[in-house]
């Protein structure tokens, strides 16, 4: 993402030891970690996130199709021609013995 070298972080790391001092500094490199930590979660978060909106309209789309292509998708008479276009084949199949 950034491509920092050697040179920048020694620069970025003398400059800090000169406005925090020596004794704030652990503190300061400890506190910037937790907050890079935060920001990678957050980040990788938010990433699946949008990936599982994405998947669940993909799914969406497909059943849809799925369901215009089958003649069920619409109107519930629609639904309920089907129903009893296949009632025989239904019956035959699923009737408990």
């Amino acid at each position: 993402m950034f491509d920092v070298g050697f040179s920048e972080l020694s620069l970025i790391f003398i400059l800090a030891l000169l406005i925090f001092g020596p004794e704030k500094l652990p503190e300061l490199v400890r506190t910037v970690g937790q907050l890079t930590a935060r920001f990678r979660s957050m980040s990788l978060e938010l990433k699946q996130k949008v990936e599982d909106e994405l998947l669940i309209q993909d799914l969406d789309k497909t059943v849809q199709s799925e369901l215009e292509n089958s003649g069920l998708f619409g109107t519930d008479e629609a639904i309920d021609a089907k129903i009893q276009q296949n009632k025989g084949r239904f019956l035959k199949e699923y009737r408990p013995e």
